[in-house]
């Protein structure tokens, strides 16, 4: 028997839609299964998981790796990953 057990419909818009096509052309995966990826990389962590992880990063931050790059550029490097990761609407 499949793991696979729950059905679920959701209504996207055209831009979503060929968002998912393209990546599932792209991949040579199902849309189905990078809708399932998604929602498991979106809510993967449980809130104590996440707090475990916010206390590291507290405990071992910057003040560890004095060659970090200050916040701007870590989030310039974010937001240009993001925007090579998610074509424009």
């Amino acid at each position: 028997m499949s793991a696979l057990e729950q059905r679920l419909q959701v209504l996207i818009n055209e831009s979503q839609k060929a968002r998912l096509d393209r990546e599932a052309a792209a991949t040579g995966r199902s849309v189905g299964a990078i809708v399932r990826e998604a929602i498991d990389l979106r809510y993967s962590l449980d809130e104590p998981a996440k707090a475990v992880a916010l206390q590291w990063i507290i405990e071992h931050g910057a003040k560890d790796h004095e060659e970090w790059a200050d916040w701007q550029e870590i989030k310039a490097g974010i937001l240009d990953d993001l925007s090579a990761r998610v074509p424009d609407a």
